[in-house]
């Protein structure tokens, strides 16, 4: 669908053509189709994150690498794992984290950082804390809390709450967190389609379903109600929803000539990028 047409479906339409899209991208580029593998300007100029969590290149490793044995270490596995996000460095301290050998983990990425090879890759916001460096505020403060802490599993909700009772840690990050959980540690997950944080990005992806100001609150029933209603009508949980709104919205700032966005492809035409409004 080219952008004339976009333009001419409502909100929800235009959310659920943004998902099914992203997501028709991500099965073509698994199939080895050659690119570009969409007709949608912004979508080929701009990257935009999948829709499922577990589609994206770092999650697949992880599944594949981190994710594939459930241990009693595993909720401070997660957290060094998105707060490092890198596979390169992830794969030398797989087996100490699987075991919960935070020392271990810490020593083998101090040396490895005395390379030129980053130990980290951006992605995820993390809480800073003044005057301690990233290893050791993931491996002497935020992991050890995590590895001690009774996070439960019943539903998203109660996990996200735990997680928060950590110090420095913020619902945003625990959101993420458990998003990884869902993905390995047993549990009963029942609120899969109904409970996810309240990000800004997601609150104005709302806004914009409701056709109100983008700076309009949304109470948090009515938040979950939503959730609900587009998790059940796209396939996809909760959690994923929240994401999705939030990147719809970035989509939507450029559709609509709202602001720039600063992930275009390097490679892309610049056509797409000043023909659009």
């Amino acid at each position: 669908m080219i952008i004339a047409e976009v333009k001419e479906l409502n909100p929800m339409e235009r959310f659920a053509y943004w998902v099914s899209e992203r997501t028709q991208i991500t099965k073509k580029k698994d199939a080895g189709e050659p690119g570009p593998w969409t007709d949608d300007q912004i979508l080929q100029a701009n990257h935009f994150t999948n829709v499922r969590r577990e589609d994206d290149k770092v999650s697949r490793w992880l599944v594949e690498n981190l994710y594939n044995e459930y241990t009693p270490s595993a909720w401070a596995t997660i957290l060094v794992a998105r707060f490092v996000n890198n596979p390169v460095t992830l794969g030398l301290i797989a087996d100490d984290l699987k075991v919960g050998d935070l020392p271990s983990a810490k020593a083998k990425l101090q040396e490895f950082g005395k390379g030129k090879e980053p130990i980290f890759r951006s992605a995820y916001l993390q809480p800073e804390i003044k005057g301690v460096n990233r290893l050791d505020k993931i491996f002497d403060i935020l992991a050890p809390q995590i590895l001690e802490a009774d996070i439960s599993t019943e539903k998203i909700e109660y996990a996200i709450r735990d997680i928060c009772t950590i110090k420095y840690m913020g619902e945003f990050m625990a959101g993420q967190i458990v998003m990884d959980a869902m993905l390995f540690v047993p549990g009963e997950w029942s609120d899969t389609n109904t409970y996810a944080p309240e990000g800004p990005g997601s609150l104005r992806g709302i806004a914009r379903l409701k056709e109100v100001k983008l700076e309009s609150k949304v109470k948090r029933p009515e938040y979950n109600e939503w959730l609900h209603k587009l998790s059940e009508s796209l396939d996809v949980r909760a959690l994923d929803v929240e994401h999705a709104l939030c990147e719809w919205d970035k989509y939507e700032r450029l559709l609509w000539g709202q602001g720039n966005y600063n992930r275009a492809y390097k490679n892309s035409s610049n056509w797409a990028q000043t023909s659009l409004f």
